[in-house]
């Protein structure tokens, strides 16, 4: 059973790369020689799917709509393009919200984000760029929860 367990274990240089994605994990281990820290895309998907759920909550505590490299990558399609490998932040969490992967928590602190900082907007509290942002990131939000038939009615 403990063979078992371990084999099912993930190493700190895997979870890195199901996290920010090969090159990145490469990169911060030094390790310039290697293509991945898998044996095949097959094992990668696999730890993948056995690993999902922690890595997303994982992400989504660093900040609402984050997702790690693996999500865009083998579920969401954005590994075909090597231009586009993660969308934008807009564009994710349009989509995430789209495809009822963003939670009701991620909502709710994007939408309290982007209204404190409408609040804040031309007054001398004004965040240069980073209120402006949280704006956008709340109007991708509800773009893409009216896409999913699920948005705020104006």
């Amino acid at each position: 059973m403990a063979r078992l367990r371990h084999h099912l274990a993930l190493t700190r240089s895997q979870r890195e790369e199901l996290l920010f994605g090969p090159e990145l994990a490469l990169l911060l281990e030094a390790e310039l020689d290697r293509a991945s820290y898998f044996p095949s895309a097959a094992a990668r998907a696999e730890a993948w799917r056995r690993h999902r759920e922690e890595l997303i909550a994982e992400a989504r505590a660093r900040a609402p709509g984050l997702r790690p490299w693996a999500y865009w990558a083998l579920e969401a399609g954005f590994a075909a393009a090597p231009a586009a490998r993660e969308p934008s932040e807009l564009a994710a969490i349009r989509h995430l919200a789209r495809s009822g992967e963003l939670s009701a928590a991620e909502a709710a602190e994007l939408r309290r984000r982007a209204a404190a900082a409408r609040a804040r907007i031309g007054t001398a509290g004004e965040r240069a760029g980073a209120d402006r942002h949280a704006v956008a990131l709340g109007a991708a939000l509800e773009a893409g929860l009216r896409a999913r038939g699920h948005g705020r009615r104006r």
